[in-house]
């Protein structure tokens, strides 16, 4: 099974999308980076993908656990969550 990657991206309207590795359309569209973020894992777990990464507005990337439980960060930050995930 080959390794297949979700990412959650800024746009230009400043909303987060969800995309699927190489796909054009993106999977779903969000307020927030901590809602993208959650959805990007969900997917993730039901699909079978092995990583999540964020691009930042900063054009850095970083790796989400997928493991992370969606109810358990409800309310925090993209800021707290990622500490959370470290």
């Amino acid at each position: 099974m080959s390794a297949s990657t979700f990412h959650v991206e800024p746009n230009v309207n400043g909303r987060w999308i969800v995309r699927h590795e190489d796909e054009l359309e993106p999977r779903s569209e969000h307020e927030s980076a901590t809602e993208a973020m959650r959805v990007a894992c969900e997917l993730a777990q039901l699909e079978g993908a092995s990583l999540v990464l964020l691009h930042d507005r900063y054009a850095r990337i970083h790796h989400v656990r997928t493991d992370v439980r969606p109810e358990r960060d409800r309310g925090r930050g993209v800021a707290s969550q990622r500490a959370a995930l470290a």
